[in-house]
C-alpha cells in the first residue's frame, strides 16, 4: 500500500515537473522503477560475488589450516549402511560446528554470511576435505601410528581389511553389539573388534565378539589388538572359535578360514 502511494505521488511530481501528461508520466515512473530495480539488484549481485570471494578465501585458509582435524572427523563420521547408502548426518552436524565456531568468527563482521554457508560447504569445505581423504586413505593402512585414537584404530583395521578384499564397514559406536567392523567376502562374514589398548585384552573383548558374530549371523569372529592377549582370553577363543591377531597380521594371504 505505501509503495503505491508513493509511486502515485512520483507520478504527480514527474507530471507537474515535466509537463507531461499523465498517462506519459505514469510510463516514465513505471521505467525509472525498472531501472532502479536492476541497478539496486546488480548492485547486491556484485556485493554477492565479493561475500562469496571473501568467504571462499578466508574459509578456504581456515579449512587447509584445520585439514587434519576435518579428515579425521569425516573418517570417522561419514558411514555406509547395510543397503550401501551414505549415511552423512553426523557430518553435516560437524560442518555446521565448524561454519559458526571457526569460520564466521573469522570473517569481516557483516550480515548476510549465513546464506553463503552451503556455498561453502559445497564448493570449498566438502572438496578438499574429500581429496584429503582419499589422498589419505591410499596409505592410511600402511602406516600405524602409535599415537592413533581407537575410533581412527578402527579405520586402520577397516582398512586393512579392504585392502585384502573384504567389504569392511566400521559399525556406530552406539548399537553395535559389540562388532567394531562388519566385513563381508564371497566366503562369508566376519565381525571384528578392534582394541587399541595399552596393556593385554582379557576374557571380555572375546565375549562381546562372540555374541555379536551370533547377532550377525557371521561365520567368523576376530579381535584385533595392539599389545596381544591374556592366557584367558585365548583359552575362551579356542573354545568359540574365535581368531585372536595383531594388524599387522593382516597382510595379503590371511584369510580367517586358515587362522581359525
Amino acid at each position: 500500500m505505501h509503495f503505491v502511494v508513493a509511486f502515485l505521488i512520483l507520478v504527480v511530481v514527474l507530471a507537474s515537473v515535466t509537463g507531461m501528461g499523465f498517462g506519459n508520466a505514469l510510463i516514465l515512473g513505471v521505467v525509472l522503477i525498472v531501472i532502479a530495480a536492476v541497478v539496486v539488484a546488480m548492485m547486491a549481485a556484485e556485493s554477492g560475488k565479493k561475500m562469496r570471494s571473501a568467504l571462499e578465501q578466508e574459509g578456504g585458509r581456515l579449512v587447509d589450516e584445520h585439514l587434519s582435524a576435518l579428515v579425521r572427523r569425516y573418517r570417522q563420521l561419514v558411514r555406509t549402511d547395510e543397503y550401501g547408502l551414505i549415511d552423512n548426518k553426523a557430518w553435516e552436524k560437524e560442518r555446521l560446528h565448524f561454519f559458526n565456531n571457526i569460520v564466521m568468527p573469522a570473517l569481516p563482521p557483516q550480515a548476510g554470511w549465513e546464506q553463503f554457508r552451503s556455498h561453502f560447504n559445497d564448493a570449498v569445505l566438502d572438496p578438499k576435505v574429500r581429496a584429503a581423504f582419499e589422498q589419505q586413505r591410499q596409505s592410511f593402512a600402511d602406516h600405524f601410528n602409535s599415537d592413533i585414537d581407537p575410533i581412527d584404530y578402527e579405520h586402520f583395521c577397516a582398512e586393512r581389511l579392504r585392502k585384502l578384499g573384504w567389504d569392511a564397514k566400521v559399525t556406530k559406536s552406539a548399537g553395535d553389539q559389540g562388532a567394531d567392523i562388519v566385513a563381508r567376502c564371497a566366503d562369508g562374514a566376519m565381525v571384528v573388534q578392534c582394541k587399541r589398548h595399552a596393556k593385554t585384552v582379557g576374557n571380555k573383548a572375546v565375549q562381546e565378539i562372540v555374541g555379536a558374530m551370533r547377532f550377525y549371523d557371521a561365520d567368523y569372529a576376530l579381535v584385533i589388538a595392539t599389545n596381544g592377549y591374556t592366557k584367558a582370553a585365548h583359552a575362551l577363543a579356542d573354545v568359540n572359535g574365535v581368531i585372536l591377531i595383531h594388524h599387522d597380521d593382516l597382510v595379503d594371504g590371511w584369510v580367517p578360514w586358515a587362522a581359525s
